[in-house]
């Protein structure tokens, strides 16, 4: 087995081969094992490997393997951007985690990080990136990465962590409503600012599928089957494959990119993007150019289709919450109603989009 704790752990193959090592010496000078230990001990001080703050963040990151895509590059954007970043009022990578204990003055460190990013007017992220940093030192306590366990994580909340958070006023994407989509539509079409194309198609598949841009701009034509689009569960928030019904005019848009890019593996091809498609910010930069500043976002379409799809086509709540991959009901009801209600979902989608091209959408 193993002796100890963290990184000064002793295992049974290292101590016979310790072991070993002193009877070749003790038979070599003829002297006692625990002699030549002392011996060592007076000459050496052992130093154990110094855990950093990188140390921490690659560990925690590599134990949750589950979470999706888009929540992956989230992490990773806080932590190596933010997080251990000085620039940013963060860390060095390097840093101890030694340095993070309370009476080492860890917590106000990691308060002056939060303090840093919140006088940039970013509250929203000086919080998350505090949160993030209680998971990491969590994961640190857990395996007792330290000397002497942390009598408490550095890391948690009070009265001074919440006061500006709970005066804080949240802030939901702009949508619009059902009667303003005829002059977006219109905009769309007439693309004065004139967008690629294939910027302009993607807004448009957007505005038919109502899913999150990331989802959409990475579309590839191997997710496609017949008169259903499955969009695995890496580019999900919540890691789960979600299934969309094709209407004629999401089928129609699917062949117009085939026919402009070839099959490039993506739908929304781009030669410029890292990834071989659109970057998801393409289309919130597009409505911006539109004149939709604080009018409308990519994910606000999603408000307009929820709003829109109950007050205008008399369709249930909760069969476009699923078409949207909302959680439906509470955790009993979730346990035990597996339907998908693939009729329902495949009739609202033609609604949907008739409700869209009766609007004057063109594809």
């Amino acid at each position: 087995g193993l002796y100890g704790k963290g990184f000064n752990q002793w295992s049974l193959r290292d101590a016979r081969e310790e072991w070993d090592r002193l009877r070749r010496e003790s038979k070599k000078r003829g002297i006692s094992p625990r002699d030549i230990q002392k011996e060592e001990r007076k000459q050496y001080q052992p130093t154990a490997k110094v855990v950093t703050l990188e140390d921490a963040v690659t560990g925690w990151m590599k134990q949750n393997s589950n979470w999706s895509k888009s929540t992956r590059l989230d992490y990773e954007r806080r932590c190596f951007n933010q997080i251990m970043n000085p620039d940013q009022g963060g860390f060095a990578p390097d840093t101890s985690i030694e340095d993070f204990r309370i009476e080492n003055g860890g917590r106000e460190k990691l308060l002056t990080m939060k303090e840093f990013v919140e006088d940039r007017g970013k509250e929203v992220q000086a919080d998350r990136n505090f949160m993030v940093c209680k998971q990491i030192f969590d994961y640190v306590i857990d395996r007792w990465w330290v000397k002497d366990p942390f009598v408490r994580n550095p890391v948690f909340s009070s009265k001074e962590t919440k006061k500006k958070t709970s005066a804080r006023k949240v802030e939901n994407n702009p949508w619009l409503k059902f009667n303003q989509l005829d002059i977006l539509i219109e905009d769309i079409n007439e693309n004065r600012i004139n967008a690629s194309e294939t910027v302009v198609t993607a807004l448009k598949f957007l505005l038919l599928t109502f899913q999150r841009a990331g989802a959409t701009v990475g579309m590839e034509f191997s997710e496609i089957d017949g008169n259903m689009w499955t969009i695995p569960e890496e580019r999900m928030k919540n890691g789960e494959e979600h299934y969309v019904p094709l209407t004629k005019p999401i089928k129609q848009i699917i062949s117009k990119m085939e026919d402009m890019h070839g099959k490039q593996g993506y739908v929304f091809y781009s030669a410029r993007g890292t990834d071989s498609h659109l970057n998801p910010s393409a289309i919130n930069n597009y409505l911006l150019r539109l004149g939709y500043k604080n009018r409308l976002t990519a994910h606000g379409i999603r408000a307009t289709v929820l709003t829109a799809g109950v007050d205008h086509l008399d369709f249930d709540k909760d069969i476009i919450r699923r078409q949207l991959a909302h959680s439906v009901g509470d955790k009993v009801e979730r346990s035990y109603l597996h339907s998908k209600y693939w009729k329902q979902r495949t009739e609202f989608m033609n609604a949907w989009s008739s409700a869209l091209i009766g609007k004057g959408l063109k594809i």
